[in-house]
């Protein structure tokens, strides 16, 4: 009698339902088979064999977190979650192979010189990766706001707060910030001095101080204060809209701005009362 009656025997149907249910030796023992061709049937149909619940050995507790859950699980023929709760009830980290690059002795040095940001654009390196290195070396991190040194400081009120942060390499808002901090008036540039000329002292007083301003390119206040502490003439009070005969016949002898000069008007008025009576100007305007 052959040993194995049935090795290349079709297989049935009872004996597929009893494939990795049963150890594949016990299988080969019942149906005449090799274990060999037992195992061959059950893996072509991907079906996994059952196994009774073991005890950890050494050796595999001590390869836990070394390698992946799943090639651990393939290893010790166990499930992958029977390997995950393992290591977890030993409160072993899970497997994290490293891909970055190993750090250099002068990426080191430039840990803690400027922002972790800034470093980490200058080494092309992840912003956690620079932090976390600069944690493992205990270097501390650069200061958010670097001190203003006695040369920043004396540039203070002398220039414009923007033209201060932009010599020194900080922003227009921390020049003012550390200005007002110390008290600093901030930079008023004294305009050019120009002397009055007598002819502009003749419109003050004739005119409003502000068309008067308006007519020799000065301030507002610079005429108020020549007509009050110089001149000490009154203020000229807006001239009346109604025209006289005479002012009219000045639009056919005079430039517009004659007459302006000589009725104390402004330029625009005496423009329009031409316009409206269609009186052409004799010279220019």
């Amino acid at each position: 009698m052959a040993q194995y009656p049935r090795k290349n025997s079709p297989w049935t149907l009872p004996e597929l339902e009893q494939l990795g249910k049963v150890p594949d030796s016990r299988l080969a023992r019942r149906t005449g088979r090799t274990i060999q061709s037992v195992v061959a049937e059950r893996q072509g149909r991907r079906i996994r064999l059952a196994t009774p619940p073991r005890r950890w050995s050494a050796n595999e507790v001590r390869l836990l977190g070394r390698l992946a859950d799943r090639e651990l699980a393939r290893r010790f023929r166990r499930p992958r979650n029977q390997v995950r709760d393992q290591r977890l009830r030993l409160k072993i980290a899970p497997f994290r192979p490293h891909t970055g690059r190993a750090w250099k002795r002068p990426e080191d040095r430039r840990l803690g010189t400027a922002k972790d940001a800034e470093i980490a654009r200058r080494l092309k390196r992840t912003l956690a990766s620079v932090r976390a290195r600069r944690q493992v070396l205990k270097i501390r991190a650069f200061p958010r706001y670097r001190p203003w040194t006695r040369r920043e400081i004396d540039l203070l009120g002398r220039h414009f707060d923007s033209e201060v942060g932009r010599r020194v390499g900080r922003s227009g808002a921390a020049a003012r910030k550390e200005r007002l901090k110390r008290g600093v008036a901030a930079f008023r540039p004294m305009a050019k001095y120009r002397s009055w000329t007598p002819a502009e002292d003749k419109l003050i007083g004739r005119l409003p101080d502000r068309d008067a301003a308006l007519r020799m390119g000065r301030t507002l206040n610079a005429v108020r204060l020549r007509r009050q502490k110089t001149l000490h003439l009154p203020p000229c009070e807006p001239r009346s809209v109604h025209w006289t005969s005479e002012e009219d016949k000045l639009l056919s002898t005079h430039s517009d701005k004659e007459v302006a000069a000589l009725i104390g008007c402004t330029l625009s008025r005496v423009k329009n009362r031409r316009h409206r009576l269609k009186i052409p100007s004799p010279g220019g305007t």
